[in-house]
Order: C-alpha cells, then sequence, then structure tokens
C-alpha cells in the first residue's frame, strides 16, 4: 500500500487485479474492505499504529499495516 497524502489523516487505496474476492478485514475490527475482482478499495487511517488484517474469504492470507509518524 501507497500514502496518498503525508500527514494525517492518511488515505491508502488498495488495489486488487486478480480473478477472485478478497477483504482487507482489520483483526480488531477498525475496517473491512470488500475487493471484488479487478476492484480498488480505500480506507483512511487517522493515527499511527500497526494494524492485523486477513482476509475473510481465505484466513491464511494474513497482513500487517504499520504507520509511523
Amino acid at each position: 500500500m501507497r500514502s496518498l497524502m503525508k500527514s494525517f489523516p492518511l488515505l491508502y487505496a488498495l488495489l486488487w487485479a486478480g480473478v477472485f474476492r478478497h477483504t482487507a478485514t482489520a483483526r480488531d475490527k477498525s475496517f473491512d474492505i470488500d475487493l471484488p475482482p479487478k476492484s480498488e478499495g480505500r480506507m483512511t487511517v487517522a493515527q499511527a499504529g500497526a494494524i492485523d488484517f486477513y482476509c475473510r474469504f481465505h484466513p491464511a492470507m494474513t497482513g500487517k499495516l504499520d504507520i509511523r509518524r
């Protein structure tokens, strides 16, 4: 993911070019972005911190969003 702004709040874009549906779902429930095939999802992050996320359809697909000031 790449930041589109340099100060808080930050806007992040998730791009998915594959053929299967996925989600980016925060373990702490702070976001849940649905990503149908060949789609784009966006979210705004208001503060620094690390958030673990996973795909609801494919739970083994995981990641961590690490926002630092």
